[in-house]
């Protein structure tokens, strides 16, 4: 799960980003998690749903091309980079957003917009693949 603070405040609802940014100021680190294909459990405890390869839209399918398959990594948002790499950050971004109301028919249609990479997170965690969680009982 990932809460980078509110692109801005004026678009309507805080997330849990924005509140934790005003509670920890500057020492807040968002990180966000990001995936290329897999399978996670539906919301509300339905049944697996396939969750297809990025788009071409998507930051995912950058990120997933990046890689070594099957590697996860960490991208550190904040360190200097080639200036390819800081221009792709820098820019505005979409990302993937699997939630409540995800279809995976829909896929390029359930994302984040309104700002970058950089803006929204301080580091990214990507993994090629995932798996559904599992209940711990």
């Amino acid at each position: 799960m990932h809460f980078p603070p509110s692109p801005s405040p004026s678009r309507g609802q805080r997330n849990a980003g924005s509140l934790l940014r005003r509670r920890f100021g500057s020492a807040y680190r968002p990180i966000g998690f990001t995936f290329g294909r897999g399978q996670v459990r539906a919301y509300g405890g339905g049944g697996v749903l396939h969750v297809p390869p990025p788009g071409h839209t998507l930051a995912e399918h950058t990120l997933d091309a990046a890689g070594s398959p099957g590697a996860a990594y960490l991208v550190d948002l904040r360190a200097a980079a080639p200036p390819a790499v800081a221009a792709w950050r820098d820019a505005p971004a979409r990302t993937r957003m699997v939630g409540p109301g995800y279809d995976p028919a829909h896929d390029a249609d359930h994302c984040m917009t309104g700002g970058s990479l950089k803006q929204w997170f301080d580091a990214l965690v990507h993994v090629h693949q995932v798996t559904p969680a599992q209940t711990l009982s």
